[in-house]
């Protein structure tokens, strides 16, 4: 029997979008013991989550709702949505760009501010060398969000299809953004303030060759190792998305697959999340969390099978280490879990 997903409305949910970033003094939702994926009837592709001074968690994602949705949450399963990054009257105005989207933001606190890296690209980038890496700060994770510009092109810095990044602050101090797509995976170190490229600073390959499907990188460390996550495929509702990892004992690689291969050399990351349990085209995750029990938690996103009318959808779940590998459940994303991040 197919499962049946109950969701509530995005058309009716979007009308938050003007009018649900006000302050509320409301107490935080009760603790839960429980909770079924998705987590949010907003749209939300390509997740990236922050906790502010003031407890909650918010959480960005790609522009299926105009101008990027902001959630909020005290619980990490209950979500409302808080505002949008951007008004159409702050809407990032680069190289030109009046149609083309915003996608696959990341945040991070770094110091006092809030930053966050996001893909674009002009309605006229067609070849991919026109598509490029922005930057916002912020005060607050909730806004007023402001623009700093373009941290660069793929024209300008040799990377076909300059997509999702993501902030990387080493404990020495140091500043790194990793990027890229289906022509390669790269890291290259950034300024003090995280706002430009680090001046004399080169480009370096971690994973991937011309035409092989990968995109979506994000960086883990746990136990002295670096976790490189990858999603492969493409994003639409039947392009068998799926999620991928791979391990280096630097940041700037190299990293190996459980087959000692190099990924940065062609060889497949391995894959612990798929299409399964009423979900199809799983991956793009964010930051993890590690709960006060030490259990690591991770957002990303799915489509509902049988249901491509609504999107992308958030998406939580534990990750399970396995001599030094993640695994997620059975190997496709949960709908009911009986745990909850412990906070």
């Amino acid at each position: 029997m197919r499962r049946k997903f109950i969701i509530l409305s995005a058309a009716i949910l979007a009308v938050c979008a003007a009018g649900c970033g006000s302050e509320s003094n409301e107490d935080p939702v009760p603790a839960r013991t429980s909770y079924t994926n998705p987590l949010s009837a907003v749209p939300i592709g390509d997740p990236t989550f922050v906790k502010g001074d003031d407890g909650y968690f918010y959480l960005y994602s790609s522009e299926e709702v105009r101008g990027m949705p902001i959630m909020r949450s005290a619980n990490l399963t209950d979500w409302e949505q808080f505002g949008i990054v951007f008004s159409d009257a702050r809407r990032p105005k680069l190289d030109g760009m009046t149609e083309g989207g915003l996608w696959a933001p990341d945040v991070s606190r770094l110091g006092d501010r809030y930053i966050m890296y996001y893909a674009y690209a002009p309605a006229n980038s067609v070849d991919g060398w026109g598509h490029g890496i922005g930057v916002a700060e912020a005060d607050r994770p909730e806004g007023p969000w402001t623009d700093k510009g373009r941290l660069f092109l793929g024209g300008e810095i040799g990377v076909k299809w300059s997509i999702d990044p993501c902030f990387v602050h080493e404990d020495d101090g140091s500043n790194w953004l990793l990027w890229g797509s289906y022509y390669g995976i790269w890291a290259i170190e950034l300024s003090a303030d995280g706002l430009s490229v680090k001046p004399g600073a080169e480009k370096v390959h971690l994973a991937g060759k011309d035409g092989y499907g990968i995109e979506g990188a994000m960086i883990h460390k746990k136990d002295g190792k670096y976790y490189l996550f990858l999603s492969h495929g493409g994003t639409e509702y039947n392009e068998h998305y799926k999620l991928g990892v791979a391990v280096s004992d630097n940041l700037l690689g190299p990293y190996l697959n459980k087959a000692g291969k190099s990924v940065a050399d062609g060889a497949p990351v391995d894959f612990f999340l798929a299409a399964g349990n009423g979900f199809i085209s799983p991956g793009h995750c964010s930051e993890i969390f590690t709960d006060k029990n030490g259990t690591d938690w991770v957002f990303y996103h799915a489509w509902v099978e049988g249901h491509p009318e609504y999107r992308r959808l958030l998406m939580l779940d534990k990750i399970v280490w396995n001599d030094g590998w993640p695994s997620i459940s059975d190997g496709y994303p949960t709908y009911e879990s009986k745990e909850v991040p412990a906070l």
